[in-house]
């Protein structure tokens, strides 16, 4: 085994299932959790289900691939219809540091979210990097158990909404790629490909220009003073770069601690990539800390 890079716990997949059929009443309405191996995509879980289902019931199965809301009227009401869509483990805010790792993410877990993009005036068509722009709705779903369980779908009991504002929703991406960094940082024994991956996605511009764009977009001086954004926003949004800062200055510490020979070359590249970010984000909470003292005064 090469013990640099050692193996690691694969995560699973999950996925929210609907079932929709006024002619089957055990069947309708029901919604659960699936959970497989990560070696599924939306696909493969279509072909299952559908598999399942028309060997049961025939040719009567439809499969739908979206999350949307069905409108059942529109539906033919001798068919059954099973909607399939992806979800991702829910971690609360709070929980964010302390659910980092594999085991963590996917041990006593009971609450999935499918989430979605869209524009500030409701449009679901957006330029991927327009941050400033970029809302994003939460469905979250509540089972009435956790996984790991015996059974490998949970049944969803209840579910709730969250909206996130374009300076939430920049918040969020900040401390996601925060806690992926943390969690490499913290891995014992250290998995240096991993860890480098974690680097080279958070201080590289080339592959993540977010943290530059969400400075120049959300701590701009003339907004702030503007009010533009509320100030309790802009300071987790200062809190959550200087804790992002703080890991990926540790990771790159720690890669140079591990790395040998060959890897000088890359080390040598994120950490002046560190070191322009390190500016502008210090610079950028400077500036936007100034300006909310000026409304303070």
């Amino acid at each position: 085994l090469d013990s640099k890079n050692p193996p690691f716990r694969i995560e699973p997949e999950y996925f929210r299932v609907l079932f929709i059929s006024p002619k089957y009443e055990e069947l309708d309405g029901k919604c659960y959790i699936y959970k497989r191996s990560q070696d599924y995509n939306l696909g493969k879980m279509r072909n299952e289900l559908e598999n399942v289902y028309r060997d049961r019931y025939g040719d009567i199965v439809e499969m739908l691939l979206t999350n949307n809301e069905v409108n059942t009227s529109e539906l033919d009401g001798d068919k059954i219809y099973v909607q399939i869509a992806g979800v991702l483990v829910y971690v609360p805010p709070e929980e964010i540091d302390i659910r980092i790792g594999n085991f963590e993410l996917n041990y006593n877990t009971g609450k999935f979210a499918f989430e979605r993009i869209f524009t500030a005036d409701g449009s679901t068509k957006f330029v991927e990097d327009d941050l400033e722009n970029q809302c994003k709705k939460k469905t979250i779903y509540i089972t009435d158990g956790s996984f790991p369980y015996i059974s490998t779908r949970l049944l969803v009991t209840s579910n709730e909404e969250i909206n996130l504002s374009p300076i939430e929703n920049a918040i969020e991406l900040i401390v996601r790629q925060t806690a992926k960094v943390k969690a490499e940082v913290n891995h014992q024994p250290t998995r240096l490909n991993l860890l480098q991956q974690a680097i080279q996605g958070s201080v590289v511009p080339m592959v993540n220009p977010g943290p530059t764009r969400i400075c120049q977009l959300f701590l701009d001086p003339e907004k702030i003073r503007n009010r533009v954004y509320n100030k309790e926003d802009i300071s987790d949004l200062m809190n959550a770069l200087d804790r992002f800062l703080h890991y990926s200055t540790v990771a790159v510490k720690l890669n140079a601690w591990k790395i040998e020979e060959q890897h000088t070359k890359f080390h040598d590249m994120v950490t002046n990539s560190l070191e322009q970010l390190s500016n502008t984000i210090n610079n950028a909470i400077d500036g936007a800390s100034s300006a909310i003292q000026e409304l303070n005064d």
